[in-house]
């Protein structure tokens, strides 16, 4: 996705690198500025930094464990549903008609078995289940949560 809500043209279109749980302010794209340490207030009702804060828009790198960027940790923040039964929240960046997967379809993608693609039509990536039922995701890259 180019931006939160809106996907990318093309594969070589990256697209952005969300933290896990964060609505896009701007955290997202590649050329943020970065942000040490947790956030532990400054929050607003959906769990989200406020903007004004010092880390609004900015990736936060945690130089400790878990490495999240919120100081309680929330891991509802995307989806507060169940495995069974997802309910994508406000703060979901997918547009409108999808969600962030859950766990156990991350799980069952990974299960269904991938073959790494250096140059599948000019990109490389994974081509994930096989025959018709199957999806390709490009080698898009990511940011540490140590170093950013």
């Amino acid at each position: 996705m180019a931006s939160h809500g809106k996907f990318v043209e093309k594969p070589e279109d990256y697209g952005a690198l969300f933290q896990w749980g964060r609505k896009g302010d701007g955290h997202e794209q590649r050329t943020c500025l970065l942000h040490s340490g947790t956030v532990s207030s400054g929050f607003d009702s959906n769990g989200q930094i406020l903007s004004g804060q010092p880390a609004y828009g900015k990736f936060i790198n945690a130089s400790s464990s878990p490495f999240d960027w919120r100081s309680p940790k929330i891991d509802n923040l995307w989806d507060s549903g169940t495995e069974s039964s997802p309910v994508k929240t406000a703060n979901d960046p997918c547009p409108t008609g999808w969600r962030v997967p859950t766990k156990d379809e991350l799980k069952s993608l990974i299960d269904s078995g991938s073959e790494c693609k250096p140059d599948f039509n000019g990109e490389s990536g994974r081509l994930f289940g096989s025959g018709a039922n199957n999806i390709f995701l490009p080698a898009a890259g990511a940011r540490s949560g140590y170093d950013g």
